[in-house]
């Protein structure tokens, strides 16, 4: 596993995004890391009631980014081409850190595209994200 100091102006930021290897964003709050399949609880049985956990396979796998900011436009683009009805999935890894700056974790996402975005309000360049959504197939800790 890479090891690598952040910037002093990035150690706010606790998740950086990777897509296709390349760094492009850094946020805040992360969530959708830890519990990717949430549990249902069945019982089953006639006149023996047993409860069996199976992992709810019917929703969308999400994972949600907030309070980010971008390093170029690759994250942008990404975005604009799934806006425009041209979504195009990519692979890459979300990488935790703690308050010193040292890895706790990284997660690699395949098959993912952004389904929902929101630009800071005050940032006039769209450097600034307010929340970004993405949708994926498979994550694998790492």
């Amino acid at each position: 596993m890479r090891n690598i100091q952040l910037p002093s102006n990035l150690r706010d930021y606790r998740y950086i995004i990777e897509v296709e290897g390349v760094p492009c964003a850094a946020f805040r709050e992360c969530s959708g890391l830890h519990a990717p399949e949430d549990l249902v609880e069945f019982y089953i049985g006639d006149d023996e009631i047993s409860l069996l956990d199976i992992a709810e396979p019917g929703h969308d796998l999400v994972i949600r980014l907030s309070k980010g900011v971008t390093f170029d436009e690759s994250l942008i683009d990404w975005e604009r081409m799934t806006e425009a009805g041209h979504p195009v999935r990519h692979d890459g890894t979300i990488t935790e850190y703690d308050s010193l700056g040292r890895v706790r974790a990284r997660w690699c996402f395949s098959g993912a595209w952004p389904s929902t975005w929101q630009v800071s309000r005050n940032a006039g360049d769209g450097k600034e994200i307010e929340a970004l959504e993405i949708v994926y197939e498979a994550l694998v800790r790492s």
